[in-house]
């Protein structure tokens, strides 16, 4: 990586988080602290307003900003598959707004070498969802953003059906299938469902509490305990 790449990597990522140690810097670029305590000098003799110190960490002004972005080649078309894979496996205002974040980064970065989010090297093919599951899975992602109880008619993989009302959390997409984390409130723990499955839905006005105990980083954690 060259050096200014690397200068450039330290200041988005002190300004992504309320405040950076040097360790954590050092992990994440895996560079020596002693290294980035230099770049961070660096930093400073440019007149890049970095605070802080080593044993305490570093912030950047919230007034300072960037001059346009300036992407390689690979992190173009990093990024255009990434719009055209949204295209095939999301609905389609996620599938729009992924090609409309392409084309304004594409208009402010350097790369003077036009991509396109339509590249023929890299291609993810049409639209795997039907209209049905589509139409399913945007109304959970408004759902999920909004933490609004959702009811909905479920048939499980025996063929049973079964109405529930859930707290949908989050969604995650297995390669094949798209799936809804919640916490139901019939069994009351949390139940994963698959969107292909869910055959009536109903958000509902009323919103549910963030209670730390039915959050999607409680989902994550035992998740990851279930798979160690």
């Amino acid at each position: 990586m060259r050096r200014v790449d690397r200068l450039f990597q330290i200041i988005e990522i002190i300004r992504s988080r309320k405040i950076t140690t040097a360790d954590y810097l050092a992990q994440r670029l895996e560079l020596s602290t002693r290294t980035i305590h230099r770049h961070i000098n660096d930093l400073r003799l440019a007149g890049i307003p970095v605070t802080g110190s080593a044993g305490k960490g570093f912030t950047v002004a919230t007034t300072f900003s960037l001059p346009p972005i300036s992407l390689s080649d690979e992190e173009m078309d990093a990024l255009a598959f990434g719009a055209r894979l949204v295209e095939s496996t999301a609905d389609e205002n996620l599938a729009q707004a992924a090609r409309q974040a392409f084309a304004k980064i594409e208009a402010i970065s350097g790369n003077r070498k036009k991509r396109g989010v339509n590249s023929p090297q890299l291609f993810s093919g049409k639209s795997r969802l039907n209209e049905k599951d589509a139409n399913v899975l945007g109304a959970l992602r408004r759902a999920v953003d909004k933490c609004r109880y959702v009811d909905i008619d479920y048939v499980d993989f025996k063929g049973e059906t079964s109405t529930r009302r859930i707290r949908p959390l989050g969604l995650v997409f297995w390669g094949r299938s798209w799936t809804l984390a919640s916490w139901c409130e019939l069994r009351k723990g949390f139940r994963v469902f698959r969107i292909d499955r869910i055959q009536e839905l109903n958000v509902l006005l009323s919103c549910y509490d963030r209670n730390p105990e039915k959050s999607w980083d409680k989902f994550l954690a035992q998740l990851k305990l279930n798979f160690e």
